[in-house]
Parts: C-alpha cells; sequence; structure tokens
C-alpha cells in the first residue's frame, strides 16, 4: 500500500523527510512546551519506530534551541555544532548553529549527550519528532522538524529535556550563484554608465 505523506505549511523544493513512521501517541500532557506547540503539533513519534531521515535536495539547515527542562545538563550535537542547554525558557529565535547539505542524502549524527542521563540518536526511543495536527499515514516531508530529546532522568518520556527545531531552506545551485553574479555585475556597470554620463553632461 503507498504510503501518505502529510505535507507541513510551505514547504520549500528542499525538504526533510521522515519515513516509516509506524506509530505516535498524543503529545503528553506533562511536556513542559504544549502549550506553545499545541496549535501546530499533536503527536510525537519514538524514532525506534522509524528507519529512515533525509534531506531531499541541497540545503541548509538552521537549528533553533526551542526549550529544554531537565535537572540535567544536556547537549545537541550535529556534525561541528554542539550545544548545551541551560533550563531554557520557550524561544524558537534562539538560532544555536547551523548546518549546509551540498546534496540530498541521509539526516543522520542528530546526537543528544546528557550529564547524568541516556543519549539519544534517531531510532531510539528517548529520541521524539513531533507531527503536525491532523497528520496521518507513515511518512512526513517537511521544512521545519521538531524534535525532542528524553534524558530519562525521571523516565517521564515527556521529550522536552531538550527541543530543537530545524529550519530548512534551499541552497542556490552553482549556475543560480552564476546567475546571480553576473546579475550585480550588470548592475555595478549600468550604475558606472549612469555615472559616467552625469559627469559628462555636467561638464
Amino acid at each position: 500500500m503507498a504510503a501518505t505523506v502529510a505535507i507541513a505549511p510551505s514547504p520549500v523544493s528542499a525538504a526533510i523527510l521522515i519515513e516509516d513512521i509506524e506509530s505516535a501517541v498524543a503529545i503528553p500532557d506533562n511536556f513542559s512546551f504544549k502549550t506553545e506547540l499545541e496549535a501546530d503539533y499533536s503527536l510525537v513519534s519514538q524514532t525506534g519506530d522509524l528507519s529512515s531521515i533525509s534531506v531531499t535536495a541541497p540545503a541548509r539547515i538552521n537549528f533553533y534551541a526551542l526549550g529544554s527542562e531537565s535537572g540535567l545538563e544536556n547537549t545537541f550535537l550535529f556534525g561541528a555544532l554542539s550545544h548545551t542547554e541551560a533550563d531554557y525558557a520557550y524561544d524558537p529565535t534562539r538560532l544555536i548553529g547551523s548546518a549546509d547539505f551540498t546534496s540530498p542524502g541521509s539526516f543522520g549524527g542528530l546526537v543528544f549527550m546528557s550529564d547524568g542521563g541516556l543519549p539519544a540518536v534517531p531510532g531510539l526511543s528517548n529520541f521524539g519528532i513531533f507531527l503536525p495536527v491532523g497528520f496521518s499515514g507513515s511518512s512526513y516531508l517537511t521544512d521545519t522538524l521538531v524534535f525532542g530529546y528524553d534524558d530519562g532522568g525521571a523516565s517521564d518520556d515527556d521529550y522536552d529535556d531538550f527541543v530543537i527545531l530545524a529550519q530548512i531552506s534551499p541552497i542556490p545551485e552553482a549556475h543560480t550563484w552564476a546567475l546571480l553574479v553576473a546579475g550585480f555585475g550588470l548592475v555595478g556597470w549600468q550604475m558606472r554608465r549612469s555615472r559616467a554620463r552625469g559627469l559628462s553632461t555636467a561638464g
């Protein structure tokens, strides 16, 4: 049977694709940021049920620390990016870093670490992905991925010990950059030409 794909609002040409979602549950009532997220997200899937997270095209991904609630010191890592939370209040503008994908491929390498809890990566049950209101099916294509960490410190399965938003945007391809550079060059040439004409007229 073909998979149903839920599309997040305003997807861009590059997107994050999550496949083989087998089950999801309502966001727990004890999730600290439920009030802020519940207008857009209603479910959370433990990624023990996920087999694939990938990027569909070259893209830049900006990572935001939405919030954190833990008595432990938790760190999010992705490639060269490493950021330790400080019991953050909810803030969707807290940019902590970015990463560029030069080609489509696996969105692997996401890691949560803790000074006193259990680590988490996609594929472990303490790594949760939040799914949009009305989601149904087995796949999810999105330009904004929200995922959370349960460090196991309180064994509450609420995924709010560190919550990250990944915002994806396209990276211009080589020919696009060439067109942009050519366009800037043309604008500069026209400005110089206009200036020269003005000086000639004034003389």
